[in-house]
């Protein structure tokens, strides 16, 4: 932060108010002020990324330590336990979507359940998206 502070011409202790002052509001300047102060770390996030995962890169490492220091949570060296959790954790996820699917199909009926689409023709239910099968399902409670 301090290099941050240093380039913005502010103490540390300034840019952190800042900042804090930005979470605790709803809006205003040091609401604004948090936005793109979250955007401009995004944005060198994703440069760093660029640079380091370029095949062209000559000197990719830099950005790859930078990225693993910063943000050791999503680039950072994982250990053993971490990597078996982060495994276990994607997983139940899959598991989890998998039976959400299963779910919206035998709701829905990817098995040919028709659907009165206003225009006196019918419509697939399989052939709509979610939010198109939600809405008719909507407008054919109100009707």
């Amino acid at each position: 932060m301090s290099a941050t502070a240093a380039l913005a011409g502010v103490s540390v202790s300034s840019l952190n108010n800042w900042l804090r002052r930005g979470r605790n509001s709803t809006h205003g300047a040091y609401r604004e002020f948090l936005a793109a102060f979250s955007r401009a770390r995004a944005e060198g996030e994703r440069r760093l990324v660029g640079m380091a995962t370029d095949p062209e890169a000559k000197n990719w490492r830099g950005s790859a330590f930078v990225l693993e220091k910063r943000w050791r949570a999503e680039y950072g060296s994982k250990t053993d336990a971490e990597r078996r959790k982060l495994e276990a954790e994607a997983e139940l996820l899959e598991a989890k979507a998998e039976l959400a699917r299963a779910a919206r199909d035998r709701l829905t009926g990817d098995l040919i359940v028709m659907l009165d689409d206003g225009d006196g023709g019918d419509t697939l239910a399989g052939d709509l998206s979610d939010e198109e099968l939600a809405d008719l399902i909507v407008s054919e409670l109100k009707s």
